[in-house]
């Protein structure tokens, strides 16, 4: 009588956990400057072709000559030896012939909703800098729909970034939709004393936009004379059935700037959505 109590309840707790399991579908995203003027294309390429996993990947600082080689790579990193067509790029128009922003996703997972935006009053100037790329998606396994968007906000002018932060804040707090943003936004978060410049601070004054923190922070820009974080994944209208963890990729990568890599450090995103009740 015993053997059959025993294999009814290893049954009931295979069953179980198959059903927990079965109720979280993982979406899995990365943000990557992969530095055009200072990089190799072919080699940025290279390194794309190896993570795998990734639905939606969101890229700074790329050349147009760059977006369908870009898009292969993500591609034959999934696995589908550059033959794949399932993956489409988004390109941004917006930071001269070098630093545009591209997003990289697969129509399998994600089918596109309406037409991509470009919001240009956030940057307010016409000096070359990058107006915030957006697109809607809904994921096919679930039917949950959200905002990706994809940042690079300035670097030298202060003021400019600082008035990005504001309003990105405050177009957050008019969106109904969840947004994802990955990207490289300066803000230069020291990881020795915990603090951020005034720009972080007023993005995320309010709590419109939560950081999906690391557990373990490294640098994301090899400069050799501050020890910060520059490029970030963010939420806002968080749903209470996801779960978000983030991390900085450095395992592969070069512990000081080359002129084949990048000087900056992917950063991905693992999101575990629930059954919606």
């Amino acid at each position: 009588m015993l053997l059959p109590r025993i294999a009814s309840a290893l049954l009931a707790l295979i069953i179980l956990t198959s059903s927990q399991g079965s109720a979280q579908v993982r979406l899995k995203v990365l943000g990557w400057n992969v530095e055009a003027r200072g990089s190799s294309s072919s080699a940025i390429a290279e390194l794309l072709k190896k993570f795998e996993g990734f639905d939606i990947v969101g890229l700074c600082e790329v050349r147009p000559g760059d977006f369908g080689r870009f898009r292969s790579a993500v591609a034959w990193g999934e696995g589908a030896n550059n033959q794949d067509p399932s993956f489409r790029y988004i390109p941004g128009s917006t930071g001269g012939e070098v630093f545009r922003l591209l997003i990289v996703y697969d129509t399998r997972r994600l089918r596109l909703i309406g037409d991509p935006q470009e919001l240009h009053h956030i940057n307010a100037d016409d000096r070359g800098h990058r107006s915030p790329l957006v697109a809607r998606f809904k994921l096919e396994d679930t039917g949950d729909e959200f905002l990706f968007m994809v940042n690079h906000l300035a670097r030298r002018d202060k003021d400019l970034r600082r008035e990005q932060g504001t309003k990105l804040r405050d177009w957050a707090r008019d969106q109904d939709l969840p947004v994802i943003a990955v990207g490289d936004y300066n803000f230069d978060y020291s990881i020795d004393n915990g603090k951020g410049n005034k720009s972080m601070r007023n993005m995320l004054r309010g709590n419109a936009w939560v950081w999906i923190r690391p557990e373990e922070l490294h640098q994301t820009q090899l400069a050799s004379n501050y020890y910060n974080v520059l490029d970030f994944v963010f939420i806002a209208n968080r749903p209470t059935h996801w779960k978000l963890a983030s991390k900085i990729l450095h395992h592969g990568f070069p512990f000081a700037d080359t002129d084949e890599t990048s000087d900056h450090r992917p950063v991905q995103c693992r999101i575990l959505i629930g059954e919606h009740h």
